[in-house]
């Protein structure tokens, strides 16, 4: 029987939790680890079959900021401030010039 009772929130971890996936495994099946239309990180943004969506997610953002009745610089300074901390969970250093694929 499932419950209606609310789990507490777990808390974030302190070690990385995000991992590239291994050359090996993602030559097994590549398509299961590329995405179709959208990218969300860093792995894969420039990747030219997801430009379309970039435009998307700009409204979405939009949308988003209209509800909670926020400006776009405070949102951005909101997350310029977590930048340090969201880096920490990736098992690699986030460097955008190794990221971007050609």
């Amino acid at each position: 029987m499932k419950s209606n009772t609310p789990r507490a929130i777990e808390p974030l971890l302190d070690e990385p939790c995000i991992f590239r996936v291994h050359k090996g495994l993602r030559y097994v099946n590549e398509k299961a680890y590329t995405p179709m239309l959208v990218s969300i990180g860093h792995y894969h943004h420039g990747h030219p079959k997801l430009p379309p969506m970039e435009k998307h997610k700009e409204c979405y953002l939009e949308l988003l900021l209209q509800r909670n009745n926020q400006r776009r610089e405070e949102y951005l300074d909101s997350m310029k401030k977590l930048e340090k901390r969201a880096r920490k969970y990736y098992a690699n250093p986030i460097d955008r010039r190794e990221n971007d694929v050609k």
